[in-house]
């Protein structure tokens, strides 16, 4: 069953992930491009970088699962 996941506590993302079968990033705003190393240009649209920050977080501890 889909459940949601609203961006919330860093700390809290290995316990998230250990309790589902997998996650699903569905998108939204544009990753800022400071965080791949390029310059912010009129081609993006909104950032929203706690979202950005969560969900890496929760990639990095589904990934970290997933191989441990």
């Amino acid at each position: 069953m889909p459940l949601g996941i609203p961006v919330g506590d860093l700390d809290a993302c290995q316990e998230l992930v250990a309790a589902v079968d997998g996650i699903v990033l569905a998108g939204g705003e544009d990753i800022d491009p400071v965080r791949y190393g390029a310059r912010i240009d009129m081609r993006c649209s909104a950032l929203a970088p706690e979202r950005d920050e969560y969900e890496l977080k929760l990639l990095e501890a589904a990934l970290a699962a997933n191989t441990g």
